[in-house]
């Protein structure tokens, strides 16, 4: 018994493509129904007249079509025919000729979206590829076997390097010469992540390695020439040490006046570390002057190997030193001290003589501890006695036991009773949609009002909240008093999206995303109406920060990636995240637009976050000149002091309505033409 015919046309009538018979004058003598899905026409009239398939071509396709199908042999091609609504859908045919007898059979498929897919992909590679070209970085790979697989970017030609020149060789004989990038080649080979900042010929960058767990090697190298010989040359306008070449107690003064004025007006804190050599005068007495000098321009080249790009070493005289950190709270700055006495602890050989140095560090923190250069100067001196009074080689951190009611609360204590007695409160800032010139959101702040300080800024409470785990119940309080905030400004008629900050402990726990939900069901809002804001590198650290994201993906709710660039970025990853919206951090923007790298970074985080389909908000912008060019590079959005400082709710509520007025008169006078018309 063979096979049923009517079983394999009813086969082929239900499968999604259009298959046909044709005799061998290429004349149609049979096309499946689903050709009247595609067009709308029945299949009859493509039997009926031999011509009809080709009037459906597209005038561009058609002589091309044409003449294949009148060829001789077997059809595979690619075109585009009219569609059912009129537009054009893109068609992939094969014909082959039927064995034994004349004439040929075919399908048709429908690739319209498949071509749609290849060609945003070609164009997303495309943008891609414009960034890397434009922006001063070199993207490179290798793979298990270090062989170069991947070498591009505009900075290449700063190394006299074609992009592509080293693919194919070992990563460690092109850098041969250089034993720190060796080094970090067997570290990325190992499955460490991590960041480096250093010379490549007379070139300086700072590079993210990512070591992956097959061995191979990706990371992107940035070139900051620029950045680091302005920085040199503004830190040579000021005055400096002979000995050790740094600067001097003058300088500290003057840097201090600023970075204090930078923590009032940003809400951070700066810290100031007080270093004093143990037992220095047993060098001078034991050895002489020179030996003692030598060990000071030690001293200053291994604490100087461990600081930041942003802090300032001084030496304030004779065996004292002082390191500024801008930007750090008390618990970073108590591992820098431990960072400077392990440095420190290093043997030193001298005239033959070997020893080792210690030091007493003290810490304070600005502007908790001193308001001004003096008295944040005073505190740290007098916490750096206290640590030699502890028995020198430590470090401790400034508290006036006898009268600050800092002293004899601990911190854990106080921010217990804060919630207890609902001492927290937030304030807004706004965020505005620079095409429109209108404020679009507003980001929740929180401040901390201590009845005994007065306002007191994130930083000095919040990583201490995220180590004892009372950021989870601040962060509740957080979303729970934005939630009703923006319920009180829908009523009223505004409705702009609100933004709050989740924490790296708060994304890993599992009652996360059920309080989100709560919050908003309570307060009736739509979880569209909510930003939330995270960090980039809990998101690549924990499978569990993923899922909680991915959940709130899911509820609804719309995420921002927080401090975009400053944290090792995965661009690959990137675009698995269901973010909507990339906040280009503010330290891009402080020296626009004259700083070149800083302007080369934002304009390509702006054509990325496009290019993936994001909302790109520039953060701290303060003058008209970052406000120009964060627009014309491609940032639809932007918030900073330019705008508005943080407000507390009322002032918030009424920089909305004075925003949103002149489009409510624009409203009602456009409503009045219209029946003023009608009449």
């Amino acid at each position: 018994m063979g096979p049923d015919p009517a079983m394999f046309r009813a086969l082929i009538e239900r499968c999604p493509m259009v298959t046909y018979v044709a005799d061998a004058g290429d004349r149609l003598t049979y096309i499946s129904p689903q050709i009247e899905a595609w067009t709308g026409l029945p299949a009859r009239l493509w039997t009926e007249d031999p011509t009809h398939w080709q009037r459906m071509l597209h005038p561009d396709d058609r002589d091309r079509v044409v003449a294949a199908n009148f060829g001789d042999g077997s059809l595979d091609i690619e075109y585009r025919m009219r569609g059912r609504d009129g537009a054009w859908i893109s068609v992939w045919e094969l014909e082959v000729k039927i064995p034994g007898r004349p004439g040929s059979q075919g399908i048709c498929l429908d690739i319209t979206a498949l071509r749609q897919a290849r060609e945003e992909l070609e164009a997303a590679q495309a943008r891609l590829t414009a960034v890397v070209n434009a922006a001063p970085v070199i993207l490179f790979a290798t793979d298990s076997d270090g062989t170069i697989t991947l070498s591009e970017g505009k900075a290449l030609e700063t190394l006299g390097r074609e992009p592509g020149q080293t693919v194919g060789r070992s990563i460690l004989e092109v850098h041969a010469d250089n034993p720190h990038i060796q080094e970090h080649v067997r570290r990325a080979q190992a499955g460490e992540s991590f960041e480096t900042h250093g010379e490549l010929g007379d070139r300086t960058y700072d590079c993210t390695w990512r070591g992956l767990h097959d061995g191979s090697i990706i990371g992107i190298a940035i070139d900051v020439t620029a950045r680091h010989r302005s920085e040199e040359r503004l830190a040579h306008l000021a005055y400096h040490d002979p000995l050790t070449g740094l600067p001097n107690r003058s300088t500290v003064e003057e840097q201090l006046e600023r970075e204090l004025a930078r923590a009032r007006r940003e809400g951070t804190t700066v810290a100031t570390l007080y270093i004093d050599l143990d037992h220095f005068k047993l060098v001078n007495d034991s050895l002489g002057h020179a030996a003692g000098d030598q060990v000071l321009v030690e001293v200053a080249r291994r604490i100087g190997a461990i600081t930041r790009g942003g802090d300032l070493l001084a030496r304030l005289g004779g065996d004292e030193f002082m390191l500024v950190c801008p930007g750090i709270d008390g618990r970073a700055a108590e591992a820098i001290a431990e960072k400077i006495l392990a440095a420190l602890d290093a043997s030193l050989v001298l005239d033959g003589a070997e020893f080792r140095l210690g030091a007493s560090i003290g810490i304070a923190i600005g502007p908790l501890d001193g308001a001004d250069p003096a008295e944040l100067l005073k505190h740290a001196d007098t916490a750096m006695y206290q640590a030699k009074r502890s028995g020198r080689d430590v470090y401790a951190l400034y508290s006036d036991d006898a009268g600050d009611s800092r002293g004899r609360l601990t911190l854990t204590a106080r921010l217990r009773r804060a919630l207890a007695e609902d001492e927290f409160v937030l304030y807004y800032q706004p965020v505005y949609d620079l095409g429109a010139g209108a404020i679009c959101g507003m980001e929740a702040l929180v401040r901390w009002e201590d009845p005994a300080v007065g306002l007191v800024p994130p930083d000095l409470f919040i990583p201490h909240a995220e180590e004892t785990g009372l950021i989870t119940r601040i962060g509740a309080w957080v979303i729970e008093a934005a939630c009703r905030q923006a319920a009180a400004w829908t009523a009223v008629g505004l409705m702009p999206r609100m933004a709050v900050n989740a924490s790296p402990r708060e994304l890993r726990d599992e009652t996360y995303v059920d309080r989100v939900a709560s919050a908003l069901d309570r307060h009736g809002l739509q979880p569209g109406r909510l930003l939330i804001e995270v960090r980039e590198t809990p998101m690549y650290e924990s499978d569990r920060t993923h899922e909680v994201v991915e959940q709130l993906h899911r509820l609804g709710v719309k995420l921002a990636l927080d401090d975009f660039g400053t944290e090792h970025s995965s661009l690959s990853r990137l675009r698995e995240l269901p973010v909507q919206v990339l906040k280009v951090d503010r330290s891009f923007l402080r020296d626009l637009p004259g700083d070149a790298a800083s302007a080369g970074i934002v304009r390509a985080i702006a054509t990325l976050g496009s290019g993936l389909g994001m909302d790109v908000v520039a953060e701290g912008i303060e003058t008209v000149d970052q406000l120009r060019f964060a627009a014309e590079a491609g940032c639809g959005f932007g918030q900073g002091y330019h705008f508005a400082r943080p407000l507390p709710a009322e002032e918030a509520t009424e920089l909305l309505t004075s925003s949103l007025a002149p489009q409510r008169r624009a409203a009602r006078a456009s409503a009045r033409s219209r029946v003023a018309l009608r009449r």
